[in-house]
């Protein structure tokens, strides 16, 4: 049953098997090779560190105050205009404290964005 009018659905088949089948070889070939698998894994990594470090650590605070800011603070949150997240965190280092304490305000348009810090300074 090869008559004229089948010879070209019958090679446009053969070619297509034979496409499909070199596709499949040279994607064996790029997803069996380690280092690929290395570094999609490193760049997963690297976002994933990211990402939870923007969700602790705001942008824009300094190296100095970290650890007050992270251990010794209490924070609230309030919701600015246009649904603008805005946060107080005030440094309360407890009853040894005595003075003037260390105060951020940080913002954030939504919840996928990471912290920034508006104003910080003494109170």
């Amino acid at each position: 049953m090869s008559g004229p009018i089948l010879q070209p659905v019958q090679r446009c088949l053969r070619d297509l098997v034979h496409t499909k089948t070199r596709l499949h070889c040279r994607l064996h070939g790029i997803l069996t090779r380690p280092s690929l698998w290395a570094a999609a894994t490193a760049i997963v990594v690297l976002a994933l560190g990211y990402g939870v470090l923007v969700m602790f650590i705001p942008l824009g605070v300094e190296l100095d105050d970290l650890g007050a800011f992270l251990f010794a603070s209490i924070s609230t949150e309030s919701i600015g205009p246009g649904g603008d997240v805005i946060r107080h965190v005030l440094n309360d280092a407890g009853a040894a404290h005595s003075g003037l304490h260390y105060v951020w305000v940080l913002h954030r348009r939504s919840a996928w964005l990471p912290w920034q810090v508006l104003v910080s300074g003494w109170s």
